[in-house]
């Protein structure tokens, strides 16, 4: 049982939040309708150069022609006609083509390594919108890592914690690399100057050599390169996920037990120490996942029940951690199916994650205590099982298309684990008329891509994290923090921010049902704010081209598990961005009700010469990789080899086939088990690889469809390029 002070703090924490879930809808509406955009989002204080006084006039008649044209696909005008159609029972098929769009000298499609300018676009893809998710979720969290470490409102910070906890520690009668020099090491990797007498220094000292050497685990990634205090947390933080019981690779022995003992009793025996533990471990639990061990809290707890030896419980050789890191879905499949951590060559683990979403045996469905991260996962199953969402009888996916839903899949889990890095584990370490009249041409409308239930669980997730910081720090508290970019603190506070965030996917759902014409139930608590959430989309959509957060570079390395026997670590890699053309049609067409022609007479569709056509729209998907490595790349680092090579194939071949700089070894990249490597000889054509490979030159084009590559580009392929195959 917790002690009484812990249970006020906790009823306080309870109080506030349900406060915050019934405040004000004025304030809430405000809050809501206020984008971030009219910020400084980049943190430099730019601001858009004030135009003419009739520059700006003619800015706000565009803007004003934009949000009228913003409408469902209910009204169309086309030629002469100004149709009025009833599309609750009209079916669109989605396709995607093969090409991309653009090729370089090689014929291969060159990866992009942020969106190009999307004005007139006209459709919102979900592409986009993962990319201003990704840069929001580094912002907010880096800002809250630096709240909780310097510690805000009701959190004591983590710095605070450490400093208090090793000042009630007996001065050091030895010099032994035990739980508490690590907890002395992790204060220092922190940023803290600690006095420490020589022989403590020298064992400190060597343990953080160790720990910095395995880049693995000490190595900065993602928004942990921001700033030096971003970069210290990530390194206190990784050290303090380790095993307290071990040296090394060595248990820390009888010694090092006794040293726990103090430290859990040191903990147990200062209230406010105790209380800040376990809102750290909670917080981490829900901005993440919960962690793969309960830290020191069963030893704190028997205490609570009077027990002698805090460490006497059924399996006294367990491994404890201060800090301990976060489970996820792809390190719990892992872990089930190499109970050793003996994974065999060839293994992808996107691949299994995604066979096992799909055959049923793994479930994205967040539980009672699932983290954000979880729900983050949970918002893409959509993406992997469209025909069982909501939307799906307004929809006919064509293969291609669920391909590259696939695609979007791996990115998106890639872009959000490469968020998560430092708390998650790392194992294994148109109309017509009459003849004498124009034919009416109607065709499917989107504003964004239809993938409403993406959207609404992304929504959720936002709405999730908003209570759980206002829990955790105090709603005055979470209006005084910012998001975090590489330049600074964005301008708009946190909690607002949160709230446009959670309104903009929810605004993106509601469009999305809007253009497939379906009432899709909406969650307790977010109907009322439909039409508000709506306007603040297409507000968005509108303007971009203007959103900083699109122009942003989000390619990265992000480790999901250490493969100790080969002595490499499997990483996940976000390459960057590719053209598709998405093709609209209609599976099973509107009823058109009646237009009107130039003259405003009304016309019946006996009287018109109807032509159902279809649409495209250029978006973009991301490209994702699965390497092993013996170095993890920072973003910098990875970036660069990327701008070298710019086509996925010579990023492999580098990646394979040479160093990445005199000092380290090169990436190993072990071919998927769905296809494999080959490299186009001189004379040699797509058709004679299909035959000499495929056992049939029939096969031509699905060499095309793995590559991203059109007819025209595939003639183009000089000797030397490297080309995925079918198995």
């Amino acid at each position: 049982m917790r002690n009484s002070a812990g249970i006020s703090v906790l009823g306080v924490a309870l109080l506030l939040s349900l406060a915050a879930c019934q405040q004000d809808q004025g304030t809430l509406r405000a809050a809501r309708g206020s984008s971030p955009q009219t910020t400084d989002t980049t943190g430099s204080g730019a601001r858009p150069k004030a135009g003419t006084a009739e520059a700006s006039t003619k800015g706000r008649q565009q803007k004003e022609v934009e949000r009228r044209a913003w409408h469902g696909p209910s009204i169309q005008k086309s030629g002469e006609y100004r149709a009025h159609l009833d599309c609750s029972e009209q079916v669109l098929g989605i396709d995607v083509s093969v090409g991309d769009g653009w090729s370089g000298e090689s014929g291969e499609a060159e990866l992009l390594p942020t969106f190009p300018a999307a004005k007139g676009s006209m459709i919102v893809s979900a592409s986009q919108l993962a990319q201003k998710a990704k840069i929001f979720d580094d912002g907010l969290y880096a800002a809250v890592d630096l709240a909780a470490q310097q510690g805000l409102g009701l959190l004591m910070g983590k710095k605070t914690l450490l400093r208090r906890l090793l000042a009630r520690l007996a001065p050091h009668a030895g010099a032994s690399a035990g739980p508490r020099a690590r907890l002395e090491a992790s204060a220092r990797l922190g940023g803290q100057r600690l006095a420490l007498v020589p022989a403590e220094q020298k064992v400190v000292d060597r343990m953080e050599k160790r720990f910095l050497a395995m880049d693995v685990l000490s190595k900065p990634i993602g928004f942990y390169t921001w700033s030096e205090k971003l970069t210290w947390i990530f390194r206190q933080d990784r050290m303090l996920q380790q095993n307290l019981r071990s040296e090394g690779p060595k248990p820390a022995g009888a010694g090092g037990d006794r040293e726990l003992r103090t430290i859990i009793r040191a903990l147990h025996g200062d209230a406010d120490l105790r209380r800040s533990y376990d809102a750290q471990l909670d917080l981490a639990a829900h901005l993440t996942n919960p962690q793969r061990d309960a830290g020191l809290r069963p030893y704190l707890e028997a205490l609570d029940r009077d027990a002698a030896d805090p460490l006497g419980l059924p399996d006294p050789k367990s491994p404890i951690a201060f800090y301990p890191a976060s489970v996820s879905h792809e390190s719990n499949l892992l872990r089930n199916l190499f109970p050793t951590g003996e994974v065999p060559p060839g293994f992808q683990l996107m691949q299994a994650l995604i066979d096992g979403v799909v055959d049923g045996t793994l479930s994205l469905d967040p539980r009672k205590d699932s983290g954000w991260y979880d729900y983050q996962t949970w918002a893409l199953e959509p993406l992997l099982l469209p025909e069982r969402m909501p939307e799906a009888p307004a929809l006919r996916l064509t293969p291609a298309y669920r391909t590259q839903l696939r695609e979007l899949f791996k990115g998106n889990l890639a872009l959000t684990r490469e968020t998560h890095a430092k708390q998650l584990e790392v194992l294994g370490d148109t109309t017509m008329a009459m003849p004498t009249h124009q034919p009416l041409w109607l065709q499917p409308r989107l504003r964004v891509e239809p993938l409403a239930t993406h959207y609404l669980r992304r929504a959720e997730s936002y709405r999730y994290v908003h209570r759980i910081l206002e829990k955790t720090f105090g709603r005055a508290s979470l209006a005084k923090m910012h998001r975090q970019t590489p330049r600074g603190p964005v301008t708009m506070d946190l909690a607002r921010e949160l709230s446009w965030m959670e309104s903009l996917f929810h605004g993106a759902w509601r469009t999305a049902c809007e253009d497939l014409d379906r009432d899709l139930p909406s969650p307790d608590g977010l109907a009322s704010q439909r039409a508000a959430d709506a306007r603040i989309f297409r507000d968005w959509a509108l303007a971009i081209d203007r959103d900083p957060d699109l122009g942003l570079d989000s390619r990265m390395m992000v480790p999901v598990f250490h493969d100790g026997k080969r002595g490499m670590t499997k990483v996940w890699l976000f390459l960057g961005w590719t053209r598709k053309q998405l093709k609209v049609s209609y599976a099973h067409a509107p009823r058109l009700v009646h237009a009107f022609d130039a003259q405003g007479k009304k016309r019946t569709p006996a009287q018109l010469d109807i032509r159902w056509a279809g649409s495209s729209y250029w978006i973009y998907y991301p490209v994702m990789a699965e390497a092993y490595t013996k170095r993890i790349l920072d973003r910098a680092e990875f970036r660069r080899l990327c701008d070298e090579c710019r086509t996925r194939s010579k990023i492999f071949a580098k990646l394979r086939l040479s160093p990445l700089s005199k000092k380290t070894s090169h990436l190993d990249i072990p071919t998927p088990a769905a296809e494999r490597i080959v490299e186009l000889k001189k004379g040699q054509t797509i058709f004679r690889l299909a035959q000499q490979h495929l056992g049939s030159a029939s096969r031509w084009r699905e060499i095309l469809q793995f590559n991203n590559l059109t007819e025209a580009s595939a003639r183009k392929l000089p000797p030397g390029t490297m080309l995925r195959l079918p198995r």
